[in-house]
């Protein structure tokens, strides 16, 4: 039996598992493929779950099967000049990545219910943009998506607005006796903007976000407040401590990257990139330490420390979104900030229902839904501004 006649065997048994329970022969032989090789337990198992069928389809829509041919044909046509090493490690991955990219396309063609998703979305809902209104000393407010050429000079510091982001520059050394006055960006729903603080820190600002600065930074400390979200890295200042301020939480830094989520009716998470952070509880003044892969989730009495994978804390900086077997209810509660809509549940029960998602930032809205909708686990409609989220 060929490979190709391997993994359509074991294809086609993936599909009648999805239907009806394996006879004992049929169970045999997918037995014996799972014990074959140790990746064959990964696949199948990212097969099995269904929330991950939306986004490998997905993915298999875009491949650009011309181009990847001609790449293959061009190898084929270096392979005298390869060494026997190299060639059979492109033999051994492209025996990898075959059979996973045929499974699901199989998929995608023996299930409708999966390839034909009702059409419940009618209404075109855009991603955020880049925009931020700035609050001087002195009370005065500037839009900044509208005053993109913005500059003012304030007591020996330079404010720009450069587009997309705001940048602070100090003339002046930091000192004791220097007099903070304090500005304010306010994210509306639907925006995002960037901004680098008068000692160099770069901050992202996420929708519905409020974070209050100095114009200029004193020698003795560092302080911003925040609510919302916004990921830092922090200019190293070992005399000067960085401090991010929220409800019920600060936290203290020296130099390091690091995401803050501190939005109103949430438990505040902190979690660290880079470098090292303590985290003060305002409920029961405790400290706790940071380490690079943490996070600190802090609740009204208590704080929790665990280990959790960094990139889908700060996917949104990068331009993406990204969940990881999250509920709908996460989901959507960070969707409806990013897309300026409202979220309306028909069924409470359907907050819970956990689902991948991966996919760039400024996709269309209803791309999103429809990857959602391929589950069959839930539909959508959208009136007006408000999205309705139903059970299917």
């Amino acid at each position: 039996m060929t490979n190709f006649e391997k993994t359509d065997q074991i294809v086609n048994l993936l599909l009648t598992e999805r239907k009806r329970e394996l006879s004992k022969n049929e169970q045999a032989i997918l037995n014996e493929w799972l014990q074959k090789d140790k990746g064959n337990p990964t696949l199948y198992k990212s097969l099995k779950n269904d929330a991950n069928i939306p986004v490998k389809l997905k993915i298999l829509s875009e491949f650009d099967k011309d181009k990847a041919f001609t790449n293959f044909k061009q190898i084929a046509d270096r392979k005298k000049k390869l060494s026997i090493y190299a060639y059979k490690k492109i033999l051994r991955y492209a025996a990898l990545l075959i059979p996973f990219a045929f499974a699901f396309w199989f998929i995608y063609q023996e299930i409708p219910s999966l390839t034909t998703p009702q059409k419940s979305v009618n209404t075109e809902i855009h991603p955020g943009t880049s925009k931020a209104i700035l609050k001087l000393a002195d009370g005065t407010s500037i839009n900044l998506d509208e005053e993109k050429n913005f500059n003012a000079t304030y007591n020996g510091t330079t404010i720009s607005n450069k587009q997309k982001e705001i940048v602070y520059k100090s003339a002046k050394k930091p000192s004791r006796s220097l007099k903070i006055e304090y500005n304010t960006i306010e994210i509306p729903r639907g925006g995002e903007y960037q901004l680098t603080l008068s000692d160099g820190t770069k901050v992202w600002l996420n929708s519905e976000t409020v974070i209050k600065y100095p114009v200029a930074f004193s020698s003795v400390k560092r302080e911003v407040q925040l609510t919302g979200e916004a990921y830092f890295e922090v200019t190293e200042n070992k005399a000067s401590p960085f401090i991010v301020t929220t409800a019920k939480m600060k936290v203290n830094v020296f130099g390091t990257s690091f995401n803050v989520r501190a939005y109103n009716n949430e438990d505040i998470t902190t979690t660290l990139v880079s470098g090292s952070v303590s985290i003060n509880q305002t409920a029961n003044l405790k400290e706790y330490k940071l380490r690079p892969n943490e996070q600190a989730i802090v609740s009204d009495q208590k704080t929790t420390i665990k280990n959790v994978i960094v990139d889908q804390y700060i996917a949104w900086k990068d331009g993406r979104i990204l969940f990881e077997e999250n509920t709908l209810e996460e989901i959507f509660s960070n969707l409806s900030r990013w897309y300026n809509i409202d979220v309306v549940y028909t069924n409470t029960e359907i907050k819970k229902l956990r689902f991948s998602v991966d996919v760039k930032r400024y996709d269309d809205f209803n791309e999103i839904l429809e990857i959602l909708e391929l589950t069959k686990k839930v539909k959508f409609e959208i009136q007006n501004d408000t999205l309705l989220i139903m059970r299917n």
